[in-house]
């Protein structure tokens, strides 16, 4: 129940702030009418009058200059330099009104101007303005700003952009500039957005070699911040143990060697190697979309994640379109879906993890099936396959910034039904049906700088629809047709050697499953057996040389399953 003391209260209140507006509207009347002024502020060749007592209530830098023994307090007259006309205007009508028009053209002058005159009301506006209007085209210009100007809420509301924005930000050559004190605190916080913890190594790196003889001073302490437990064994392997730097300083190989022992010899869970919180909310999934629901061939849109660290399987939002014989590759945590939604189709999608959502992107140049699809370089590539005049030998490449597609050259045998990886900067092609109906044992090799392919060495035996993926520091290729029969044959490729050698064969032959490897162990997903569609996931551990069956598929047998391993966040899969 409302009182009438509540009601008087109120009522004081707005007309004293009625009063209050009244009062300062009028005060500024006066000035504009130049009625009871008594000081001249000069600024450039402009002169504006005000009145002292209302600029030393606002300003402490005004009450000083009035009330001290310097000849400005006794003058009638001040001049100002380094603030400009406008900005001066702005300035004394926040005094006068308590308001002010800030815009991205006049909040950084507004600052200064506040900062100078020490009109802390007004600078804490403009630096709420500033942090309000932080985007990745402005914000280096506004940290350095923040530092010149003493801005320290605005610094760190600066720096926490960069956080929640580093896999964009630290794209920008700005960041290689970016003082000490800034980068040791984005690199050590718990809330910088990044899809994998390898992002940190990297841009720790990257930002020490800009400028090493003068930063070398920092590498220990930045090294600190990088949470080795969060990234995978095969990439400390393949590069934080290559690097340079990284090998000549004792420091930091004892403090790497003990961080992997820790978290080796620890029976906790992955989360307890204290994680980045972006990583903690996101977990490791292998992404599964369309193949055939059954042998009666019935093509299929629904999508699923299976979690290997929980082994469980969560739906997901279908795809627009039934897709099966389609290609999959997965590119800045997106995962991209190309083919087949009807005979040979062109069309293409792209899945975001942290949306759950599907949008279509640019048509393929022709229309496609049975292809191979690799992300290398930020770049999709789409490999061979069949265009409905035969098979194909084309390549052509997807630029996801422009959202468009380009050929490149293409393989030497034309293939469909192949299957290929992208490693060390090359991309390599196993296998397939060639055009005479031959299963194909050859293999090649792509570089993208040369845009060559290259012969490499041939398989024992020709496989079509098997699948290949990377584990440690070789290619799998794994199952598959070879012309006879369906084979549960594992080959390792050594790129370094360019020789091939035997693994464990699978538990179930398979031909046209899904596949998608995590923390270098494999996972095969459904497939066909020869007979039936499987609805089996089985896993592959490199250290032991063994598989083993994990789970099944919740929506059934399926074949030609494609997958992409991305980072999904936890509420999304509802975990």
């Amino acid at each position: 129940m409302i009182t009438m003391e509540e009601i008087d209260s109120k009522g004081d209140e707005k007309a004293l702030a009625t009063y209050k507006d009244v009062l300062l509207n009028e005060a500024n009347r006066l000035r504009e009418d130049n009625i009871l002024c008594d000081i001249t502020l000069c600024v450039d060749s402009r002169q504006f009058r005000a009145n002292k007592a209302l600029l030393a209530a606002a300003s402490p830098f005004f009450r000083c200059l009035f009330t001290s023994k310097m000849s400005e307090s006794f003058s009638d007259e001040v001049t100002l330099e380094g603030l400009n006309v406008e900005i001066m205007e702005d300035v004394l009508t926040f005094i006068y009104t308590g308001k002010i028009n800030l815009t991205l053209e006049n909040a950084q002058e507004i600052v200064k101007a506040s900062d100078f005159l020490m009109i802390a009301s007004l600078k804490e506006i403009g630096t709420d303005f500033l942090k309000q209007s932080l985007e990745q085209s402005n914000c280096f210009s506004v940290l350095e700003f923040a530092q010149k100007y003493g801005c320290n809420t605005l610094k760190n509301e600066t720096i926490r952009f960069l956080c929640n924005h580093f896999m964009e930000m630290y794209e920008f050559e700005k960041f290689d500039h970016l003082d000490f004190e800034i980068v040791v605190k984005i690199f050590s916080s718990d809330n910088i957005a990044v899809s994998k913890e390898e992002k940190v190594f990297e841009g720790v790196m990257r930002w020490l070699r800009h400028d090493y003889k003068a930063r070398k001073k920092h590498l220990e302490e930045l090294f600190n911040c990088i949470r080795f437990p969060s990234i995978s064994i095969s990439y400390v392997k393949k590069m934080v143990l290559h690097d340079e730097i990284v090998i000549e300083n004792l420091t930091c190989m004892t403090n790497l060697s003990r961080s992997l022992s820790s978290m080796m010899l620890s029976d906790g869970p992955p989360d307890s190697h204290n994680p980045r919180k972006c990583l903690l909310r996101d977990t490791v999934v292998i992404v599964c979309c369309g193949g055939y629901q059954s042998q009666g061939g019935n093509k299929d849109k629904r999508c699923f994640a299976y979690i290997p660290s929980i082994n469980k399987v969560k739906s997901l939002k279908s795809m627009f379109a039934a897709r099966a014989e389609h290609s999959t590759a997965v590119c800045g945590n997106l995962l991209y879906c190309m083919g087949t939604d009807g005979d040979k189709s062109s069309t293409a999608e792209v899945y975001n993890p942290r949306l759950n959502h599907w949008a279509p992107i640019s048509r393929i140049p022709i229309k496609l099936n049975a292809s191979s699809a690799v992300t290398l370089n930020e770049f999709i590539y789409l490999i061979g396959g069949n265009s409905g005049f035969g098979h194909s030998r084309r390549v052509y490449r997807y630029d996801p910034f422009d959202n468009h597609w380009t050929e490149v050259s293409s393989m030497h045998i034309a293939r469909e039904e192949l299957c290929s990886v992208a490693f060390y900067g090359f991309i390599y092609v196993f296998g397939g049906e060639g055009e005479d109906g031959q299963i194909l044992r050859c293999a090649e090799r792509y570089d993208p700088d040369l845009d060559r392919w290259n012969d490499i060495a041939r398989m024992t035996r020709g496989r079509y629809c098997a699948c290949a993926t990377v584990v440690g520091e070789k290619v799998f290729v794994i199952g598959g047709h070879d012309g006879e029969c369906v084979t549960s044959s594992c080959k390792a490729y050594n790129v370094e050697e360019n020789r091939w050698s035997e693994r464990c064969n699978t538990c179930v032959a398979r031909h046209a499953a899904g596949v998608g490897t995590v923390e270098d162990k494999v996972y095969l997903i459904g497939g066909w057996d020869g007979n039936n569609y499987s609805d089996t996931i089985e896993c592959y551990n490199d250290e032991e040389n063994r598989w083993s069956m994990f789970g099944s598929i919740p929506s059934g047998k399926q074949a030609w399953i494609r997958c992409g391993v991305v980072r999904v966040p936890r509420n999304v899969l509802g975990i």
